[in-house]
């Protein structure tokens, strides 16, 4: 017996519906959210305001929570809450760097539905 794969489009309204989501938010793209800043060669001493800057595309009334993590082969492993429930378009914003371990770290920027994006690395030295 021969069958057909079941059209994409089918096959995400089937599980749209399982999931009970709005259909839209299974067809987001992975450049929906991109981290800006910090860029490449970046170093946060613990203590200090830095700015962390993201475009996101995808829904208004999003909302993103930003962390630092260490990644654990491909796993991110969370160090710290920067902050939380933010807008996502806004955009941006100021965190202050808490004290963590001396090391590399990147910012995560995590939309509460599927999407996430990282940062280029982040070195925070020793205090």
């Amino acid at each position: 017996m021969s069958t057909s794969p079941m059209p994409v489009r089918s096959l995400g309204r089937r599980v749209s519906t399982a999931l009970r989501v709005p259909f839209r938010a299974l067809f987001v793209d992975s450049d929906d959210l991109v981290v800006a800043e910090p860029g490449e060669g970046a170093v946060w001493a613990p203590g200090s305001r830095q700015t962390v800057v993201w475009y996101f595309t995808a829904g208004a009334k999003e909302t993103v929570t930003v962390e630092l993590v260490q990644m654990r082969g491909a796993q991110a492993v969370s160090r710290a809450v920067l902050a939380e429930d933010v807008l996502a378009t806004r955009s941006g914003l100021s965190v202050t760097v808490p004290e963590l371990p001396a090391g590399e770290y990147l910012v995560q920027v995590r939309a509460h539905s599927i999407l996430d994006a990282f940062s280029s690395p982040v070195r925070i030295p020793a205090a």
